[in-house]
């Protein structure tokens, strides 16, 4: 799944908002003769999911900074500058839907 530009959105929680997608359209998926319903279920999928809030995935409450941090890509780059990992609401970053849950790829 190719990742979802959107937001970060922090109330008691961290959710990612994304960026409205466009209703895939049936007659997209024809290739040949043939439709590919399992891709069009799946662009359907996050056509719903681009409609709400959906809760992220790795990442924490710091009490002592009082922050939202996402787990490190790359514990290295952690270790040199960790306030490249902290989050902040209204955020743009770039995310993959797994269902339920968004996981954040890129900080923007």
């Amino acid at each position: 799944m190719k990742p979802i530009p959107g937001k970060i959105i922090i109330t008691d929680k961290v959710y990612f908002e994304p960026d409205g997608l466009e209703e895939p359209k049936e007659e997209d998926y024809f290739i040949g003769s043939s439709f590919h319903q399992a891709y069009f279920n799946g662009a359907m999928e996050e056509y719903e999911a681009s409609k709400q809030l959906i809760k992220v995935e790795k990442v924490n409450y710091s009490p002592l900074s009082q922050t939202w941090i996402i787990e490190p890509f790359d514990f290295l780059d952690f270790a040199l500058d960790p306030n490249q990992y902290v989050v902040t609401n209204n955020q743009p970053c770039k995310a993959e839907i797994n269902g339920e849950r968004a996981t954040i790829i890129e900080l923007l």
